[in-house]
């Protein structure tokens, strides 16, 4: 604590391994699969947690495991290595999110449920990568999850993937580290 109950925060360097338009959506959806037919993505400006826009998912309720990945490929990822995801979410219905290995498809590490909300709400789950690593993409996965099978839309903004065993705050490239003078 400093004089006048103020403090200085002091925030780490970090790196988000998507893009800038995987992390906040503010050009297109480029960099965004779709999972599931009857799963629709689109740019949304009417609601938006970091700057203008967001990922708007719509899903049509014919089946489960629908929703959207934002992959990158193995080259991005040490193996064995901690990485951490994060995503703002809002909608509703439940989705889970989990670190998603695309082919052969399959969660990685600890696989979250969270029951939306019209607020948003910050997701974050930490995952240890196989070692060795498959040939394959690696990523961020919110999907609807098996049953019920559930026609929702939700939102999604802020995602990150950075190697660290925590989430820090949300950033769209790379942090330096800050040092007090």
């Amino acid at each position: 604590d400093g004089k006048f109950g103020k403090a200085v925060m002091v925030e780490e360097g970090t790196t988000n391994l998507l893009t800038a338009n995987q992390s906040s959506v503010e050009t297109n959806t480029t960099g965004f699969t779709p999972i599931g037919a009857g799963t629709t993505l689109s740019r949304d400006i009417t609601t938006a947690w970091h700057g203008s826009a967001s990922l708007k998912v719509t899903t049509d309720g014919s089946g489960g495991y629908k929703g959207f990945a934002a992959i990158l490929g193995y080259t991005n990822f040490v193996a064995g290595g901690t990485y951490t995801i994060s995503v703002y979410l809002k909608g509703t219905g439940n989705v889970r999110v989990f670190m998603w290995q695309a082919s052969p498809s399959l969660s990685i590490g600890t696989v979250k449920t969270v029951n939306l909300t019209p607020d948003w709400q910050r997701v974050e789950v930490t995952v240890t990568m196989p070692n060795p690593l498959q040939q394959t993409n690696y990523g961020i996965r919110v999907d609807t999850g098996g049953t019920p099978a559930q026609a929702i839309t939700f939102y999604a903004d802020g995602l990150q993937i950075e190697q660290k065993p925590y989430a820090t705050s949300f950033v769209d490239g790379t942090r330096a580290a800050e040092t007090l003078t």
